[in-house]
């Protein structure tokens, strides 16, 4: 990702800085040259992020939609910016599929921790299903 990058403005944030602010709409990726951030999304720290090469905004960007997170700066860090996303996506096929693959990566992730989850809340609401019975010829109350 980096290698097609050479052409494209490079800007550099400091500490403690909002990058992408959950909410806005932009037209726009950030490839991460340095640096280490963080995504935040409704207030919750997601992940953190060092790769250089790393994507950010590419939900936005491939949606066309508001930003779904924010991403801050933890160490001064440096980025990429691509000005209109949406049309270099368009014009680097090789570029939107590597982000599908990505984004596939997550889902499948996603769908395997909501598993894991879904499967724990089944069995605590048996436990308490099971908890809250009353036995056979004990007064109810």
């Amino acid at each position: 990702m980096l290698s097609l990058c050479d052409h494209y403005t490079e800007k550099a944030f400091g500490p403690g800085e909002i990058v992408l602010r959950q909410g806005e709409k932009k037209d726009q990726l950030l490839v991460l040259e340095t640096g280490l951030v963080e995504v935040v999304k409704n207030g919750t720290q997601i992940c953190t992020i060092s790769e250089r090469g790393a994507v950010l905004g590419e939900i936005s960007a491939l949606l066309s939609c508001y930003q779904s997170a924010s991403v801050c700066t933890l160490k001064p860090s440096t980025f990429f910016v691509i000005e209109h996303a949406e049309e270099f996506l368009k014009q680097q096929p090789a570029v939107a599929l590597f982000l599908a693959r990505i984004l596939a990566r997550r889902l499948a992730l996603l769908d395997s921790h909501f598993a894991d989850i879904k499967s724990k809340m089944t069995l605590l609401q048996g436990e308490t299903m099971s908890a809250a019975k009353i036995e056979p010829g004990l007064p109810a109350g």
